[in-house]
């Protein structure tokens, strides 16, 4: 009785096969129980060792399978790493030539690109200079020579002119009286008496913020200087931001138009074609 329950507690639960065992076991107990005939137990236990040894073929069997697969796959692991190892070392020399090309390449198309920016830069210096050029056809630096030269000779003439609303004379004028006699005298041009008239004609080239690099001589600027419909100043424009205009102390003065005060009032540019 101890044998089969320690058998019992050791082999329960677990195949088919043992379960059978255990069965043939349990009925060989009870027949020893019950004074049963000995050739019913050794019929029996017979049973029970027949079935034992196909678990034990069964497990062998499993076993056999299972370690031929697992062998299997190693072989097949190490045949498939030594192929992509032979495949990249035939790779390797390929991929590094293709990376290399593609180096040159790109710095071939860079040097092609940085020798076309500077060719449009000595391009652009190159017409810059024949803009600028006091002999070039399309700029006349002999022109604007003149009109400087004239209109530095009107501020001389008009430098001891005291201011009078409505004058146009040396003995007296205000600011667009001055500027259409000196646009008379110098260029043959008549111009409106009024400022607002002298503002609305012409070609506007700018307002408030016009920068000097797009002023020329002769340009007309206008400030803000009062109130109302007649409270604007104008000015003519010399050069390098300079520009002359009758000033309301009395004579013809040459200011510069970075100054704040005149910088903050202007308000528009209008140029005139000098004939």
């Amino acid at each position: 009785m101890r044998f089969y329950k320690r058998f019992y507690s050791i082999f329960y639960k677990r195949s088919f096969c043992l379960r059978a065992l255990l069965l043939g076991v349990r009925v060989y107990a009870s027949q020893v129980r019950a004074s049963a005939s000995t050739y019913i137990g050794i019929s029996s236990i017979s049973v029970c060792a027949l079935l034992l040894s196909g678990c034990a073929f069964l497990d062998f069997n499993k076993s056999a399978r299972l370690s031929g697969y697992q062998q299997t796959r190693q072989n097949l692991f190490a045949t498939s790493s030594t192929t992509k190892s032979s495949t990249k070392s035939q790779q390797t020399p390929q991929q590094a030539k293709d990376f290399t090309q593609s180096i040159q390449s790109e710095q071939s198309a860079q040097s092609a690109q940085n020798l076309n920016s500077q060719s449009l830069d000595s391009q652009s210096e190159d017409f810059a200079t024949i803009l600028t050029s006091p002999h070039s056809a399309l700029f006349d630096g002999a022109s604007e020579n003149e009109i400087l030269s004239k209109l530095y000779q009107q501020q001389k003439s008009w430098e001891k002119t005291p201011y009078r609303s409505g004058g146009i004379k040396r003995e007296g004028a205000d600011c667009s009286g001055f500027v259409m006699v000196v646009f008379d005298e110098s260029f043959s041009l008549k111009l409106p008496r009024i400022t607002l008239n002298q503002m609305a004609q012409g070609e506007k080239i700018g307002g408030r913020h016009t920068p000097t690099k797009n002023l020329q001589p002769a340009d007309l600027l206008f400030f803000r200087t009062g109130r109302g419909a007649h409270g604007y100043h104008v000015g003519i424009y010399l050069q390098n931001g300079d520009f002359m205009h009758l000033s309301t102390k009395g004579g013809a003065k040459i200011v510069n138009i970075s100054n704040k005060y005149w910088k903050n009032r202007l308000r528009k540019v209008v140029r005139y074609e000098i004939p």
